[in-house]
């Protein structure tokens, strides 16, 4: 009788608390070994505490990916990782490189203003995608999706823990079925419904020039405008008086959109 095999070496990339829930499950199930968590750069300042303390009490070090200095025999998972991962630090992992993305692939890849899209479009549904990891940005092959409901009585910034929830539930669920090699994965350009057109890549500045709103007219496109727009303190919309003063626009409590001087 052969003896069982031992937990994949594994990898976490990522600087969030996230990344911090993920890296407690790999350690409380044991379904990988963990190695190190790995962050942009030596100094960290981006690194959030709770991840600080997940590696601390898995027992690996918080290390910058300039610190892996060639191939090792393990897989990798990025997790809130803030960059782009170019093809020579994926080829540093021999098992491969998976990422979990806050958002439905293929439909919506690139950046969390994907999130902000589709609150604009009116989605009923969002959606969290772990895949493979290759050289383009989030097109490699589906390992799994969560799909959810989209709440339309929310910003942004009220809709970020639920998807942070269902990305960790998803996760859960799915990555050490997908570390043990027992999901098949889905090329993207196979999955149901997939189109070229559809599959879009969202910048980080995707939404810069949208905050000035030409008029307060379409009551459903401002509460629309609103809501995707309200994701931090700064970034909601605002219409510009005739003296040229800014008007900030809120959400009213039961009769939408509402200008607050």
């Amino acid at each position: 009788m052969s003896a069982e095999a031992d937990p994949t070496r594994l990898y976490v990339l990522g600087v969030t608390a996230l990344t911090a829930r993920c890296v407690d499950l790999v350690r409380t199930t044991g379904c990988a070994q963990l190695q190190a968590v790995v962050a942009p750069s030596a100094a960290q300042p981006d690194v959030d505490p709770a991840l600080v303390r997940a590696a601390e009490a898995a027992g690996v070090p918080v290390i910058a990916v300039d610190d892996l200095d060639g191939p090792v025999e393990a897989a990798a998972v990025a997790i809130g990782y803030p960059r782009i991962l170019p093809q020579r630090t994926l080829d540093l992992f021999a098992s491969g490189v998976m990422n979990l993305h806050l958002a439905p692939l293929p439909w919506y890849r690139g950046a969390l203003t994907s999130l902000s899209f589709a609150v604009l479009r009116g989605e009923d549904e969002f959606g969290v995608t772990l895949h493979r990891m290759d050289a383009g940005i989030d097109t490699g092959d589906v390992l799994a999706r969560r799909d959810f409901p989209l709440p339309h009585d929310r910003t942004v910034a009220q809709l970020m823990p639920l998807l942070l929830d269902e990305a960790y539930e998803l996760f859960r669920e799915a990555f050490p079925r997908a570390l043990a090699g027992e999901i098949t994965a889905t090329p993207q350009a196979l999955w149901p419904g997939y189109e070229q057109s559809r599959s879009v890549l969202y910048t980080r500045d995707a939404l810069d020039g949208m905050q000035e709103l030409a008029s307060l007219d379409d009551v459903e496109l401002v509460d629309r405008t609103v809501r995707a727009l309200s994701w931090r303190p700064g970034s909601e919309p605002y219409v510009r008086a005739a003296n040229g003063n800014r008007l900030v626009v809120t959400l009213g409590q039961d009769d939408g959109p509402a200008a607050d001087g």
